[in-house]
């Protein structure tokens, strides 16, 4: 067992014999590579700053027609432990994708990932930081489309919900979610130890002023849409 995170999530891995291949993980020297660059985004709307890595596929020009992009919270995590940037360096190589553009976003700042859990889930004020500031900024500095159909927004656990609530408010920008186990129980008002305790079957039922704050709260904005 480790912390996959370096901070509060640990995890083990088996791996049997007759485990399928993943061709497309690892780092492979005989392709051509892209480049992982580090900037730190200050934002006037959250009054905090964060780390962000943009991946460019290998020949990036800015004389290329726009590209296709994606936008990944926890994006350490994933740069890290799952070597992502060699995923899409594999996965460009074979044609299975285009050439894209990757902003990977840093969401855990400190040890207790508090900040993470008031950022990711639904809340407005993120929203407008990934749109107003983090996203002209990449603009600004980046040959990445405007076309909804070529972008995907993407995160795990409340990077999940996240993902899903900024493309359901603004369709305009992402035509394409991919949240990764979705943090849906969430919900406002209902803290996280309330959400989880539900969810034991041996735990007696009992009533609460909380409990008229049901977890599908992102589902039912949809319903309602």
């Amino acid at each position: 067992f480790w912390k996959a995170d370096g901070i509060t999530v640990p995890f083990s891995e088996i791996e049997s014999p007759d485990a399928l291949p993943q061709p497309w993980y690892g780092e492979k020297l005989n392709i051509d590579h892209g480049n992982v660059e580090e900037f730190t985004s200050y934002s006037e709307i959250l009054n905090n700053k964060r780390q962000i890595l943009v991946y460019t596929p290998p020949n990036y020009s800015i004389n290329h027609s726009p590209y296709h992009f994606l936008l990944l919270f926890d994006g350490l995590i994933f740069e890290e432990i799952s070597k992502v940037s060699s995923i899409f360096d594999n996965l460009i190589a074979d044609e299975k994708i285009p050439p894209i553009i990757a902003i990977k976003v840093q969401n855990f700042m400190d040890t207790s990932l508090a900040r993470r859990a008031r950022e990711l889930p639904p809340n407005p004020k993120f929203v407008e930081y990934i749109t107003k500031e983090l996203l002209p900024w990449v603009h600004d500095n980046f040959n990445i489309t405007t076309n909804p159909s070529q972008s995907v927004i993407a995160g795990l656990s409340y990077g999940g919900i996240a993902s899903t609530y900024i493309a359901f408010k603004h369709p305009e920008i992402f035509g394409n979610v991919l949240s990764m186990s979705g943090g849906f129980s969430w919900s406002p008002g209902v803290e996280y130890w309330l959400t989880r305790i539900r969810e034991l079957e041996d735990f007696e039922r009992w009533w609460s002023e909380e409990d008229e704050r049901e977890g599908e709260w992102l589902a039912r904005q949809f319903a309602q849409t």
